[in-house]
């Protein structure tokens, strides 16, 4: 399920891409309630949430909304202490919280707060950012980690190389060695375990870069990864059948329309057949069960 984004306007509608049949249709859902881009997208409560985003160059939200596919509704179920765009989302603790981390406030002052939706649907406050950051990502590693990576940490749309990684058992933030390239806008993903190269973590475009690097956690090492066709800038990826896919984002001169598979076995991406229906950039995304592709 893909939520909102941008294609030259804000974008209020939802597309539905079956995954595992390129030949099926889904129908349309019932557009968010209002044009939304740059927000946080996951699976939450057996539906899906949106939170946050911005409907235009200053106006910053800070509900979140949960789809009702019965109903084919959308229903206002919280909201963050803080208006946020350009946040980064991931759960932790075996998914018994999420977290929405860093971003831009409604005067565009960046943020290094977390806020944590607890498995009740009520916000608490998390650990601080190592620095306030936006256009980074964030992805729980297991029961006792938090990987953050990349971002804007001046304001002006200017990445870096920087990656932590956050301790439940000390609660500190500790520097891991830099990633190769300077990041913001990027995707992360961590991979299954593989039987040689333990846990990885996949950190895929960002702007101006259409290429992807791997930091192997067991050797503390980053190494260049598979090559896109194109730029992919505010792509978004899903977890999907021990891998992920990456949709959506800004290439050179357009958004785009693609959606791509990372092949863990060969250490390569995939262009799948399947695609937008519209081409978007800042879109939410999450995985949904096959249920809700129902005939167009």
């Amino acid at each position: 399920m893909v939520i909102g984004g941008y294609d030259g306007q804000f974008l209020d509608d939802v597309e539905l891409v079956d995954l595992a049949d390129a030949g099926n249709s889904c129908g349309k859902t019932a557009p968010y309630p209002y044009p939304v881009a740059d927000s946080v997208g996951f699976w939450f409560q057996n539906q899906p949430w949106v939170c946050g985003g911005e409907g235009s160059t200053s106006d910053r939200y800070k509900e979140c909304y949960a789809y009702d596919a019965n109903a084919d509704e959308w229903t206002l179920k919280t909201s963050m202490a803080t208006a946020r765009a350009f946040a980064a989302k991931t759960t932790v603790k075996n998914g018994d919280e999420l977290w929405i981390s860093g971003g831009k406030d409604d005067n565009n002052n960046l943020l290094r707060s977390v806020e944590v939706l607890q498995s009740d649907g009520t916000f608490t406050s998390g650990p601080d950012l190592p620095e306030p950051i936006a256009q980074h990502c964030i992805e729980g590693v297991d029961d006792n980690r938090v990987f953050v990576s990349g971002g804007d940490v001046v304001g002006d749309n200017v990445g870096n190389k920087k990656a932590y990684m956050y301790s439940f058992v000390s609660q500190t933030w500790d520097s891991l060695p830099p990633m190769l390239e300077d990041r913001f806008g990027h995707t992360c993903q961590v991979m299954s375990p593989d039987a040689d190269r333990g846990v990885e973590i996949v950190a895929s475009g960002g702007w101006q870069s259409r290429d992807s690097e791997i930091f192997q956690l067991n050797v503390d090492t980053w190494r260049l990864g598979p090559f896109f066709d194109d730029n992919k800038y505010l792509s978004n990826s899903v977890a999907y059948n021990e891998t992920f896919v990456l949709s959506g984002g800004y290439g050179s001169f357009a958004h785009s329309d693609d959606i791509w598979k990372f092949e863990n076995s060969n250490i390569t991406w995939k262009k799948l057949t399947q695609a937008l229906v519209k081409a978007r950039t800042s879109a939410a995304a999450m995985l949904v069960p096959k249920s809700f592709c129902k005939a167009s």
